[in-house]
């Protein structure tokens, strides 16, 4: 399934805020000004935020990479055409 693989992936990058995503913005301007507020809270969210974009990731390999059972096998195929243009 390499069609859902790179749009899953994408989509994880979004939602970790990778650079260059939606997401990424609006953290590093939230952080910015927490930073000036109040430093211990604000490291303590970026902690959080850490952890959850190594879950994240490491939820994609599970999903991507782990192993199967016989029976889902054959039950699953890739996108279609009309489930990339939805």
């Amino acid at each position: 399934m390499p069609m859902f693989n790179l749009f899953f992936i994408i989509f994880i990058f979004a939602n970790i805020a990778v650079p260059g995503t939606s997401g990424f913005i609006s953290e590093f301007l939230t952080f910015f000004a927490l930073l000036k507020k109040n430093p211990i809270i604000t490291s303590i969210a970026c902690s959080s935020i850490l952890l959850s974009g190594a879950y994240s990731l490491w939820f994609y390999h599970k999903i991507s990479y782990g192993t199967l059972s016989p029976h889902i096998t054959t039950l699953w195929s890739d996108l279609t055409l009309r489930e990339i243009n939805t």
